[in-house]
């Protein structure tokens, strides 16, 4: 009896499982950038979400709390007579007392306030410190009476 070698089969099974192996990598390359990207996009929303959360916790504390030793942490208007204190409703002999404020690498860069009806803007506290990553927050209230828009604006070290 004699065998006969066939070894065309052999190649093209082994030129198959080269293909399939090269399919098979360049689908982990994919999977492994896809998952990379992913993770980076979630610490850029984490980080966002830090300095959102900061700026809208100090703007809601500044319009809706009242603290003696820094008005960037409460200016509203106390009413004595029900013990509270009133929200939205600001004074502007309160904003004397603006003192800088950081928390965590978190900072209040600019806080300032105009009239609905006037284009001038009156800042009332602003910090020298520069950052490029910002986040402002509009609020409307009431200074003194009159109809304003207060924007603080809180940044992050890089």
């Amino acid at each position: 009896m004699s065998i006969i070698h066939n070894n065309s089969r052999g190649i093209i099974f082994s030129f198959d499982i080269i293909i399939t192996f090269i399919i098979i990598l360049f689908g982990i390359t994919v999977f492994v950038f896809a998952m990379h990207n992913n993770t980076n996009l979630f610490v850029k929303n984490v980080d966002d979400f830090f300095l959102e959360e900061k700026t809208l916790f100090v703007a809601d504390s500044f319009i809706k709390n009242f603290d003696p030793t820094n008005a960037l942490l409460g200016a509203c208007v106390v009413d004595l007579e029900k013990r509270r204190v009133k929200n939205n409703e600001l004074t502007s002999a309160n904003f004397s007392n603006l003192k800088s404020l950081e928390i965590e690498g978190f900072f209040v860069k600019r806080v300032s306030y105009r009239f609905l009806g006037n284009d001038r803007e009156q800042i009332i506290y602003s910090s020298a410190r520069q950052s490029k990553n910002c986040l402002s927050v509009k609020r409307f209230v009431l200074i003194d009476g009159t109809k304003a828009l207060v924007l603080v604006e809180g940044c992050i070290d890089e």
